[in-house]
């Protein structure tokens, strides 16, 4: 059966062709829009899945906040979006899916349970198919979406999920009032049984639980409560408390949270740390990658004082174009004037943060940028002392120039 062209409605997911997938700003192939559940009588769900180069890889299934009654896969929160939760779990190897479920207006609870547990089981039976490896599966939800990652896993030993990390969940929906009360409104269920408290039990997975004590929303309360339930039943669990109000705002503890996140990911989906590309004598120098990519016609004037291992102006004078390109930019005084930008960076650079942030910045002040993040390079890879990884990562940077230039 095709899965380019639609089929018959009465193939159920296989009635929806699949979306071409594209390889995207963190290495990654993207496939965004696959439908994974088509219940009738309701619209069809969708998740994105994205997948790093390196495959099979362990499966992140992330599931978003909101209440119950607000929120979509692609809807980051803002403080998550900053810290390039997204990216850094791609660059750790492991792949993602951001997933939509129904929310409690749409379908009364427990469906929104119900999606997650058919969003895990229609990944593993398209593992193969994505370069997923099915028997390495973590849950990861915030908010509401943690209440249903805790929820879905306690409910279903079926999923065989290896990990969960639950952001903020609210585990006793009864101590939550009128919070709660969104969830389970228009259901058979009561507050008790939709609480991921009331089905704590020994031969759970590892959970990592982080909650701000600062959180106005969902209390510190609630994830105190839930992990001296799972430690008592002897489930492994790790606790970090912060500073901070709900999604950790208020206070300068995301970037730990993120990096503490990713190593209890790493240790149970057994993911290797990754190690830089060395040098290759036959490889071609990326700079004149660069300079028999680019049109003749293009001109290249470098960017005076601003902080990167390159920094070129690229003029079109037949067309008034301008784009900057840039390897391995950091904040600077110098101003580019909105111009739009390629930026690339190797993963392995130490002043990698130093770019995402600057990117961040840029994109707040809505200047187009395309950027590149290539997870096996590290500093210098646009110097002299090239590798092949280095010649296709710069190929993909004059590409990514080529088509800003054409289509302006």
């Amino acid at each position: 059966m095709s899965r380019s062209v639609p089929q018959p409605l009465a193939a159920g997911t296989a009635a929806f062709a699949w979306p071409r997938a594209r390889r995207e700003e963190f290495d990654q192939l993207a496939w965004r829009g696959l439908v994974y559940s088509c219940e009738p009588g309701y619209r069809p769900l969708f998740l994105d899945l994205h997948v790093p180069r390196s495959t099979p890889a362990p499966l992140v299934v992330w599931l978003h906040g909101g209440g119950w009654t607000q929120g979509s896969r692609v809807r980051i929160s803002p403080n998550v979006d900053r810290h390039w939760l997204l990216g850094r779990m791609l660059l750790a190897g492991l792949a993602v899916a951001l997933v939509d479920y129904r929310l409690a207006s749409e379908a009364p609870f427990p469906a929104a349970v119900d999606d997650v547990r058919a969003a895990v089981r229609w990944l593993r039976a398209h593992a193969e198919d994505f370069g997923l490896d099915a028997s390495r599966v973590a849950v990861f939800g915030q908010s509401a979406g943690a209440h249903l990652a805790c929820l879905a896993t306690s409910l279903d030993d079926a999923l065989e999920v290896r990990a969960i990390v639950d952001w903020f969940g609210p585990t006793d929906l009864a101590a939550l009032g009128g919070l709660g009360e969104d969830a389970i409104r228009g259901s058979d269920w009561d507050a008790p049984q939709a609480s991921p408290l009331a089905h704590v039990r020994a031969g759970l997975p590892p959970l990592f639980v982080a909650h701000g004590r600062d959180d106005l929303l969902v209390p510190v309360a609630q994830s105190r409560t839930y992990v001296e339930a799972l430690r008592t039943a002897g489930v492994e669990v790790e606790y970090l408390e912060t500073d901070g109000d709900h999604v950790f705002e208020g206070a300068p503890v995301l970037g730990e949270v993120v990096e503490r996140t990713l190593d209890f990911l790493r240790r149970h989906l057994d993911v290797d740390a990754p190690t830089t590309v060395p040098p290759d004598p036959g490889a071609t120098d990326a700079a004149l990658v660069l300079q028999r990519a680019v049109p003749t016609d293009v001109v290249l004037e470098r960017v005076e004082g601003l902080a990167a291992d390159c920094a070129l102006r690229c003029r079109h004078p037949g067309t008034a174009v301008e784009v900057l390109f840039l390897i391995a930019p950091r904040r600077s005084p110098v101003q580019v004037d909105g111009l739009p930008a390629i930026v690339g960076v190797g993963a392995l650079d130490p002043r990698l943060d130093e770019t995402l942030s600057y990117v961040y910045a840029l994109r707040e002040a809505d200047v187009p940028v395309t950027l590149r993040v290539f997870p096996t390079l590290g500093e210098g890879f646009f110097g002299s002392h090239g590798s092949r990884a280095a010649e296709r990562a710069s190929e993909q940077l004059c590409r990514d120039l080529n088509e800003l230039i054409w289509d302006a």
